[in-house]
């Protein structure tokens, strides 16, 4: 039976899927686009939109994966006191910085700081309750760009020092094809998200390769997060023995 991080994989693949689907239609209508400009320029729009929705896919499962750790980590009996207190201050920073965020909304004023003071009450339950559910959105920070860079740190929140490394040894990647794939995916995504195309549209073959790398890298960080939840379990029954 799959674990919930592994459904989370699932759920971005399936997602994902008529991505992929979409752009073998493009490959068929490839005679049409020869004769016809407004179906070439139409076929370009939607390349490049595809991995505008690829990246919002990407960010979308981080952001799922993080919550359903934390979820995990309750479900296997973890106090807040058996994470590594680097955990702890992401939870605290980030969490804070979100508090402030939800402040900052002109409604919540009106709103009597409602926003505000679920946050804070969040933020205080962990250590008052010994909770391990600590703020998984501060975990998920992606600033709307999933390259490498992002997903490395994103890793290392964790505590998975060379995420991208043990992601593509997960997904049985090469690190550095991983990475060069990662960067130009996210450099063509951004040019597409902020002109509208890109003067080197994607071919309907780039699209599908991003598709396919996507895939293998999320399965690599549900793996690699799955594998994080029972180190920490097993050290956490380890020092419960030794107590």
């Amino acid at each position: 039976m799959p674990t919930p991080l592994r459904l989370q994989f699932q759920s971005f693949s399936e997602s994902a899927k008529p991505i992929g689907r979409l752009m073998d239609d493009i490959e068929l209508d490839a005679a049409r686009v020869l004769k016809d400009s407004a179906v070439r320029a139409k076929h370009i729009a939607v390349r490049s939109a595809s991995l505008v929705l690829l990246s919002g896919l990407l960010e979308s499962f981080l952001r799922q994966a993080a919550e359903v750790f934390f979820q995990e980590l309750a479900r296997r009996g973890l106090t807040y006191y058996e994470l590594p207190p680097e955990m702890h201050k992401i939870h605290f920073v980030n969490g804070l910085s979100l508090a402030q965020k939800a402040a900052d909304q002109k409604e919540e004023v009106s709103n009597a700081f409602s926003e505000t003071r679920q946050a804070l009450v969040r933020l205080a339950e962990p250590p008052s309750k010994g909770m391990p559910t600590l703020i998984w959105e501060a975990f998920a920070v992606t600033k709307g760009n999933p390259g490498p860079k992002v997903i490395g740190d994103y890793m290392r929140a964790f505590g998975i020092k060379d995420g991208l490394r043990k992601i593509a040894e997960e997904s049985k990647q090469d690190s550095n094809l991983l990475n060069t794939h990662l960067v130009s995916f996210i450099l063509l995504r951004n040019e597409c998200a902020h002109t509208g195309t890109s003067k080197n549209p994607p071919l309907p073959s780039d699209v599908k390769v991003y598709v396919d790398i996507l895939r293998r890298t999320t399965l690599g960080i549900s793996k690699a997060l799955d594998r994080r939840i029972n180190e920490l379990y097993a050290a956490a029954v380890q020092a419960r023995v030794v107590v």
